[in-house]
């Protein structure tokens, strides 16, 4: 019987907020961490599958913050597992567990892609190791919408720089997130927070390109554009849903944190 795939960790102080909580990118970090020993396991790491010319590479990825998520050195565990497979898709499903509560979850859509034509392949039979497990933390896999709405309240250029790489020598989609969400303004970052966010990567950049990042509000819903300046193509849409900060615990030792 195939079981969901987890590993144990406990907050690193480069993962945490100013308010000594993991970051919202931390969740799709530690997601993606996770998968990537999953792949591991089964002899599917992206180091395994380019010996035949294969990459690995995201196209969405959608997370929700149910309850307090973990402070700075609290242990938490994250479980993932394959929830759907087509010809080309491969869905995985995550959940991010503290004191035993899901206080984060989510799903991503991944591909595979030839090294050399960067065109998706048939990959239905090569991800059969790591079984399917009928449960999805949305329900279903629906299309999100990313459609441009509200007022205009950001704009900057991002230059791409070498820490914003992957091993794949394009942009990590780790640093998407955070170029999408920390554009907001720095007074609405300080009285809001995320609850949930969805993300689509259109298009790879590399060094050196640059990047313009809009940020529109729309009620309680930030929509963000990432596009190369270059050629004005969009690269990564996403949407982020916020709320106001409700008042919480800063110190981790106050919050019940084990230092031993």
């Amino acid at each position: 019987m195939t079981e969901k795939f987890s590993k144990k960790y406990s907050l690193m102080f480069g993962d945490m907020d100013i308010n000594y909580h993991m970051t919202k990118m931390a969740v799709a970090k530690y997601f993606q961490e996770t998968f990537a020993r999953f792949c591991a396991k089964h002899n599917l790491a992206a180091f395994d599958v380019l010996k035949d010319g294969i990459i690995w590479v995201v196209s969405d990825l959608r997370a929700e913050i149910l309850n307090r998520l973990p402070m700075w050195s609290e242990e938490f565990t994250v479980r993932v597992w394959i929830s759907e497979t087509t010809k080309m898709r491969t869905y995985i499903e995550f959940e991010i567990v503290c004191h035993e509560k899901i206080v984060a979850k989510g799903e991503s859509c991944f591909y595979m892609l030839d090294e050399k034509t960067r065109r998706p392949i048939k990959s239905i039979d090569l991800v059969k190791p790591f079984g399917l497990i009928d449960e999805k933390v949305f329900g279903e896999h629906t299309k999100q919408n990313y459609e441009i709405s509200g007022e205009k309240i950001s704009e900057k250029i991002h230059e791409v720089t070498v820490c914003d790489l992957d091993f794949n020598y394009h942009v990590n989609n780790l640093s998407y997130i955070g170029i999408s969400f920390e554009t907001a303004p720095a007074d609405f970052l300080e009285k809001n927070e995320i609850t949930a966010y969805s993300i689509k990567f259109l298009q790879e950049t590399r060094l050196g390109d640059k990047l313009g990042c809009e940020l529109y509000l729309d009620g309680n819903k930030i929509i963000s554009r990432i596009y190369n300046t270059e050629d004005e193509k969009d690269v990564c849409l996403a949407w982020a849903k916020y709320r106001e900060r409700n008042d919480f615990c800063r110190n981790p030792r106050e919050a019940g944190v084990d230092f031993e």
